[in-house]
């Protein structure tokens, strides 16, 4: 999974966070799934501000094939991108500052990351894609 706007500490819906961002998951349930994670100054997650259901949606990856993911949160809006088409688009009513991102797998498997770019935007995203070559690793 990817997180994006991870951030910490920092004042976030009335409460003092040790940690805030969204995690965006490929779950081997065969979905993808985008909440809002938001963790008190006691590093205890807050679920009355965090949002688990920002996103669930059937997307089944192919294993062994690389993909082109794109990530954009432009005023309140949160886009994923996958091979240069929108696979979620949702508003949060409560978006998140700014922060870092992090990759990672967790226990889901192996995952593969190339060319991995951040940008500041002004004005709504755009898919930037080109091709992905088929790969087996």
């Amino acid at each position: 999974g990817v997180g994006w706007n991870n951030a910490g500490p920092n004042k976030f819906g009335g409460i003092t966070t040790s940690q805030s961002g969204y995690a965006i998951s490929f779950n081997t349930g065969r979905h993808i799934v985008v909440q809002r994670t938001i963790w008190d100054a006691d590093g205890t997650r807050v679920w009355t501000i965090g949002k688990p259901g920002l996103a669930d949606k059937a997307l089944i990856l192919e294993p062994l094939v690389w993909h082109y993911l794109e990530i954009s949160t432009f005023q309140g809006g949160l886009q994923v991108w996958l091979d240069g088409e929108v696979v979620v688009d949702v508003i949060d009513d409560m978006p998140l500052p700014p922060g870092a991102f992090q990759i990672g797998g967790a226990d889901a498997g192996i995952f593969y990351f190339d060319a991995i770019s951040v940008c500041g935007l002004e004005a709504p995203f755009g898919s930037m894609a080109v091709p992905v070559p088929v790969v087996t690793p």
